[in-house]
């Protein structure tokens, strides 16, 4: 089966996702991380991207290029000045960003082994793009060889990841609000979720984000720095960014750990610094700053006339959502609602992504407008399945997946908890009301409070991935029968 790629390319970081046979994977880069460093170098001629280029960065940061993606497709400055083997030279915007698209390029072409220009990918951008931007965008990332499908807003990427439109489909709207704390900027978007469609109701992008908690940390250890030795770190350039780009180091080790050790050498004048920074202290000194970065939710719920209750998701986005005590701010101000972190939040918008390539009709040119339509094929069968543990209309199986719709397409229904195990029988059900039983998936020691769920993923070239899973204990039944499953002649859908 083919394969399709999600990519995010964030301010401070990008990120590469894959869907392959109904299994979506965040893909590691060459140093086995799955978040990479936006940053562009320039040593005696040779490009550096990545990981080398933020090395560079604490030795010579006049080498380096930051924050493509906040000027790509800009009127003015739209060329970075970089120094290299003694001269400035200029680099432009486009030329940065796709070299960082040929970066994420790279690594899908390792994990598919093999030349990835024809396969689905779906790129992501912040919702305020303009046009121009958005097409700025998606030319560096053809340039560097990827198949762009599709462009689409980080919000709605989100939102994808977690499948809230697949959910409860026949359920009264509902309300979710997306938080996306990135590297300058913070993001609050309130969504509508009704009969499967996603609408944005209201979004708010304020410039205060993961910097600005950076420079809580820088302030922690230039302070002790100056307690120490009498000097002040800050004075030069090359401190100023070796500062930063520790306290960042730091600021994720506190998202998971008590303490965080910061070892810099050279730090000023010769000296080194090497110190604990604790998650307590650095909380103290956070809990002045957390106000700000609360204000805006409650600024887009009063721009959409919505209170706290009236949400039942929170999706946290970006790597700053993961500090625990912002988290638990967060938790507190939506009781009642379900907040969800289950996927790396630095992840959340590449792995979305990457799900709405993987139910794209390789056919779909995104230059179409919103209101043509697009030639699908459909199932001529249900999918249904039948369980003990759901009681529905009788013994009456339970359909996840309707005749007549349209793939690809991807469902899920939830099962309800209570029980230490669960099996689930799904069905081919045709038009005659004939059933043709497919498999019998079964989950066995269970907590009570499990979250069992049934998933079917119908591939565009009729291929289907059938799982019973359980996320929190990381337990799955499955199966994938590759295609041609019957599927009836293309059909037509806007």
């Amino acid at each position: 089966m083919s394969i399709s790629f999600g990519v995010h390319l964030g301010r401070t970081s990008m990120c590469l996702a894959a869907e392959k046979d109904g299994k979506f994977d965040v893909i590691a880069n060459e140093g086995g991380d799955f978040i990479t460093p936006t940053v562009y170098g320039l040593l005696d001629g040779e490009v550096l991207c990545g990981i080398a280029a933020k090395q560079l960065r604490g030795r010579k940061p006049e080498s380096v290029a930051v924050n493509s993606k906040g000027r790509i497709g800009a009127l003015e400055l739209n060329d970075f000045c970089i120094e290299d083997d003694g001269r400035t030279k200029k680099v432009s915007v486009e030329k940065v960003h796709t070299q960082f698209y040929k970066y994420m390029k790279n690594i899908a072409v390792g994990f598919a082994s093999e030349d990835v220009a024809q396969n689905t990918t779906v790129i992501t951008v912040p919702m305020d793009f303009t046009k121009k931007q958005r097409e700025a965008a998606k030319k560096c990332a053809i340039s560097a060889g990827f198949n762009v499908t599709q462009i689409i807003s980080e919000v709605a990427a989100a939102t994808l990841a977690y499948d809230i439109s697949q959910e409860n489909q026949d359920s009264p709207e509902q309300k979710c609000l997306i938080f996306q704390c990135g590297g300058a900027t913070l993001t609050c978007s309130v969504v509508s979720v009704s009969g499967g469609m996603v609408s944005v109701i209201n979004s708010l992008k304020k410039d205060i984000g993961g910097d600005q908690i950076t420079e809580i940390l820088i302030e922690m250890i230039a302070k002790e720095f100056i307690r120490k030795y009498k000097a002040d770190p800050r004075e030069t350039k090359r401190g100023k960014t070796k500062l930063k780009i520790n306290a960042e180091n730091a600021k994720h080790v506190l998202s998971s750990l008590d303490t965080a050790n910061c070892y810099i050498e050279s730090l000023h004048e010769g000296i080194d610094y090497n110190g604990n920074l604790s998650r307590s202290r650095f909380e103290l000194e956070f809990s002045k700053t957390l106000p700000k970065l609360i204000e805006p939710i409650e600024e887009v719920l009063a721009l959409s006339n919505l209170k706290p209750s009236d949400i039942s998701k929170v999706i946290l986005c970006g790597g700053s959502s993961k500090i625990p005590k912002l988290q638990s701010r967060i938790k507190s101000l939506f009781e009642d609602a379900e907040i969800l972190n289950t996927i790396n939040p630095d992840e959340v918008i590449a792995v979305g992504a990457a799900k709405q390539a993987s139910l794209l009709p390789e056919d779909l040119d995104d230059k179409a407008e919103l209101n043509e339509n697009v030639g699908l094929r459909a199932l001529n069968y249900d999918i249904v399945f039948t369980s003990e543990q759901v009681a529905e209309s009788g013994d009456a199986p339970i359909v996840l997946i309707p005749r007549n719709f349209p793939i690809p397409v991807r469902k899920s229904y939830h099962l309800p908890s209570g029980s230490d195990s669960i099996s689930v029988k799904v069905f081919l059900r045709a038009s005659n009301q004939e059933m043709n039983e497919l498999i019998q998936l079964t989950l066995t020691e269970l907590s009570t409070e499990a979250k069992p769920s049934i998933s079917a993923h119908i591939h565009r070239d009729g291929g289907i991935h059938i799982a019973l899973t359980e996320k929190a204990s990381n337990k799955c039944d499955q199966l994938t029968l590759p295609a041609p499953l019957p599927t009836a002649a293309p059909t037509t859908t806007s």
